[in-house]
């Protein structure tokens, strides 16, 4: 009796363990998120809970329980959507920073739980957004970063990143593989995300209609593997979160500025990291990985159905084409070697009395 009274009490406990907060800031106009206490959301509903704040397919179904549970968290509007929605993950630092930098915002707290890595749950959860919803844009902003990147862009990204947000790395030694891994972050993050937000605004400037809401994605996962190795109390330790918070708040603003506040942001900032990110190169591989997840969500690959639908339709036209080719040589076939008499009118002379 007394290990069946303790077995829901562990299972509580296992929960709250392994909770992990996600936080959710609402638009300027405050008019997407409910006010209240922190609530909880399994990992595997992380797309149901993005579907209930952008108006979006969710991929999956809902439960009744579910959409309660998303209905005490997100306003209720069948009309009304925020233009752009933002995933943030940030390894390394706690969430309890996020309150001086969202300070200004009304923000809510979501507790992750269940098994699984809170980063990928994230990721999975807008990777089945995008594929379920393919005529949305997913920016996978770290990516777009590095398109076309020449020799000396990392440099000069950087440079750029200091005058327009104070991100400042001089503190680090950037030949070390950790810290070049969070300046490549740091500079693609800016690079990628001021190229998106200028498009932005030159649609807006030309009078062009936005489609549908716009998705973007950042993952910062390189502090975690800096504060292994320098230290999480060290000055470079010290001079890259500054930056890293920096940054977090210039593209805060920047998307604010770029939608006229109309954007829903979830924040996911984790003090362990990521799964299986213990080591350099587990963490660059989960970089790469999580990436490919992304960015083949949203260039989905080619439709195996409807493929096969054209090449069944090409093989019938092909079919028909060589059976009606057939039947007309046979035809001129057994025209040319019929046994015609002379006294018939199809040999060309009149037909003759018997």
């Amino acid at each position: 009796m007394k290990l069946s009274l303790l077995l829901p009490l562990c299972a509580v406990l296992v929960a709250v363990a392994s909770a992990s907060p996600l936080v959710l800031v609402d638009s300027v106009q405050h008019a997407y998120l409910q006010t209240g206490p922190a609530s909880a959301v399994a990992k595997s509903e992380v797309a149901s809970l993005c579907a209930a704040l952008t108006g979006l397919v969710p991929g999956s179904v809902i439960t009744a329980d579910e959409s309660r549970q998303l209905a005490g968290i997100a306003k209720p509007s069948a009309l009304k959507h925020p233009r752009a929605f933002a995933s943030v993950n940030v390894a390394g630092l706690s969430p309890d920073v996020l309150g001086d930098l969202l300070s200004n915002r009304a923000h809510r707290t979501v507790e992750l739980t269940g098994d699984g890595c809170p980063a990928m749950a994230v990721v999975n959860g807008l990777t089945r957004i995008s594929a379920a919803n393919p005529s949305v844009k997913l920016s996978v902003v770290d990516h777009d970063g590095v398109q076309n990147c020449k020799e000396d862009c990392v440099e000069q990204n950087l440079a750029a990143a200091s005058a327009a947000a104070g991100v400042d790395l001089s503190g680090l030694d950037l030949s070390k593989s950790e810290a070049k891994l969070l300046a490549v972050e740091l500079a693609s993050v800016f690079a990628g995300l001021k190229a998106q937000l200028e498009a932005v605004q030159k649609r807006t400037e030309s009078g062009a209609a936005q489609a549908d809401v716009e998705l973007y994605e950042v993952s910062i996962m390189g502090l975690k593997a800096l504060a292994a190795k320098v230290g999480s109390e060290s000055e470079a330790m010290t001079s890259a979160t500054n930056a890293v918070l920096r940054l977090v708040k210039w593209a805060v603003d920047s998307l604010d500025a770029a939608y006229e506040g109309d954007v829903v942001m979830q924040m996911l900032f984790m003090s362990k990291g990521a799964a299986r990110t213990e080591t350099m190169k587990e963490l660059v591989n989960w970089k790469e990985s999580t990436r490919r997840q992304l960015l083949s969500a949203t260039y989905p690959g080619p439709d195996e159905v409807a493929q096969s639908k054209q090449f069944a339709s090409k093989a019938a036209a092909y079919g028909a084409f060589i059976l009606l080719l057939y039947f007309l040589l046979a035809g001129v076939w057994c025209m040319c070697n019929m046994p015609f008499k002379q006294d018939t009118l199809l040999y060309g002379s009149t037909k003759k009395d018997s």
